[in-house]
């Protein structure tokens, strides 16, 4: 192991501890010297050598180096990343990845957006990103002009229920000295209406 002799400086004689500014620890671990913290005596070193020291550091961490010497060959590596171009990414059925992890953009990812896309503009109930529609139709019924126990839809709703009645009265008509009326007014006759004869006997 080298030592490190200090000779004596001018002709007054040897240097001594109270004289130097090095201690032990700046010197490297081993090496033997006198310095201002070994009271004239030879020491030894206790910088630690970390020679090429090297290690890594992952994305968006840190990594403390070790104090000591270095002999400059030693390297922090970072995570390994893929370059990706930026790009445009338009809304569609599937589910779309814009950059995957470990990867890199070198520009702007940007997805694309649409004035359209509002819920006036969806059928009702259904949800479109943050978007739930609204649209129920365009047409001009209403509750009375559709059976009743059906629903449908409108300008001004969905899921209206009709309430147009069915007739349900006699289908079968015979004539006689009376008028005879069938209610079937504001109803929907389902059935066909039968008018039976009516025999003239001339006397």
């Amino acid at each position: 192991m080298g030592k490190l002799i200090i000779s004596p400086g001018g002709s007054g004689g040897g240097v001594s501890s109270d004289e130097l500014t090095a201690t032990l620890d700046n010197v490297l671990e081993g090496t033997t010297v006198v310095t201002s913290d070994t009271d004239d005596e030879i020491g030894t070193g206790t910088m630690p050598n970390n020679s090429g020291w090297s290690s890594s550091v992952g994305r968006n961490d840190s990594i403390t180096i070790p104090k000591g010497y270095h002999d400059g060959t030693g390297t922090v590596a970072g995570p390994t990343m893929t370059d990706v171009p930026g790009k445009t990414i338009t809304p569609n059925t599937t589910t779309q990845t814009a950059i995957s992890e470990g990867q890199y953009a070198t520009g702007d990812i940007t997805v694309v957006g649409s004035s359209n896309l509002t819920a006036a503009n969806i059928k009702h109930g259904v949800k479109i990103f943050d978007a739930t529609g609204t649209y129920t139709g365009e047409g001009n019924a209403a509750a009375g002009d559709v059976r009743a126990g059906k629903t449908f839809s409108n300008a001004s709703g969905a899921a209206i229920t009709g309430t147009l009645a069915t007739y349900s009265g006699t289908t079968t008509v015979t004539p006689t000295t009376s008028t005879q009326t069938l209610q079937t007014a504001g109803k929907i006759v389902g059935a066909n209406i039968t008018i039976n004869p009516y025999t003239i006997v001339w006397g």
